[in-house]
């Protein structure tokens, strides 16, 4: 199904659903010792990075308690092989956690679907409070945009008075096999080049974010005439994208196209290896 026909969906018989099953939920403070946790994030790598801090700070608040994340196949690399993270899970695997979980946090800010889920998993569940989908929450916190995403998600740790601010981003993981890819890839270019990655495409529900490749094309020949090696990244479907650019250009020298080469695991560890990245608004910028 389509993302805009996905959100049609969600938003109507989501809302209706949000109107059914809210006389259901009663307004209370979260739990003091949850011993079992879920967070929810369907949608979004970038968003789902920045997701990150406040369960590490919940698992340092915490440290008995086990938590998991609910996310979708696209999201779920972001949370795999986090130390303070034990288990991830499939919209499958929540259709047999009825009540499972003592505290439910939903991490989408405006999606019905994911409310309905926490509804579902959590015995007490928390949220941020616009739109019908804060009826299913027993604990609600209000969402801030005009703030840094990794504060607004920190605000959702506010019922347990924890720092909000914290004093990193949380690496990404990645292990051996995708080392060894990105080093196959860093084969296709002279070493010492200061290595720009150019992430051109942008996720499906925000095409109008896009920079126009034309201009795309003239920055990297300028990038190129000094001196830069460029990898264009991206998954499959932007391979072509990135190839129309290239095609664009008049210096292609040191020029690699890496989209849909390397799994998302080793993208993290191939960020890393760049001196620069020049992104739309991504979850590779992120």
């Amino acid at each position: 199904m389509a993302i805009a026909s996905q959100r049609v969906v969600d938003r109507i018989f989501g809302s209706f659903l949000a109107l059914v099953l809210a006389p259901f939920v009663v307004r209370r403070a979260p739990p003091q010792a949850p011993r079992r946790i879920c967070i929810v994030k369907l949608w979004a790598i970038g968003e789902s990075i920045l997701t990150l801090p406040m369960i590490a700070a919940l698992k340092k608040r915490f440290p008995d308690a086990t938590i998991d994340v609910l996310a979708r196949q696209r999201n779920q690399d972001v949370y795999r092989g986090q130390p303070f993270i034990n288990q991830i899970l499939s919209i499958p695997d929540a259709a047999r956690c009825w009540k499972s979980y003592d505290l439910c946090i939903d991490c989408e800010p405006y999606l019905n679907v994911s409310a309905l889920l926490c509804f579902w998993l959590g015995r007490s569940t928390l949220g941020f409070s616009h739109g019908l989908r804060r009826l299913l929450y027993n604990t609600r916190v209000q969402y801030n945009d005009n703030q840094h995403v990794v504060l607004a998600y920190m605000d959702l740790l506010r019922p347990y008075d924890l720092e909000r601010r914290p004093s990193a981003l949380i690496p990404l993981r990645y292990d051996k096999a995708d080392n060894e890819a990105v080093n196959l890839l860093l084969k296709e270019i002279p070493a010492g080049k200061f290595l720009v990655g150019i992430e051109a495409g942008a996720a499906e529900s925000a095409l109008c974010r896009m920079w126009d490749r034309r201009k795309f094309a003239e920055l990297c020949d300028k990038l190129v005439d000094d001196g830069c090696a460029i990898a264009f990244v991206g998954a499959g479907h932007e391979a072509g994208l990135n190839a129309a650019i290239i095609a664009m250009m008049r210096n292609k020298k040191n020029v690699i196209n890496t989209a849909g080469r390397v799994r998302l695991t080793a993208f993290f560890c191939f960020a890393k290896r760049l001196d620069m990245m020049i992104s739309n608004d991504t979850g590779s910028m992120h």
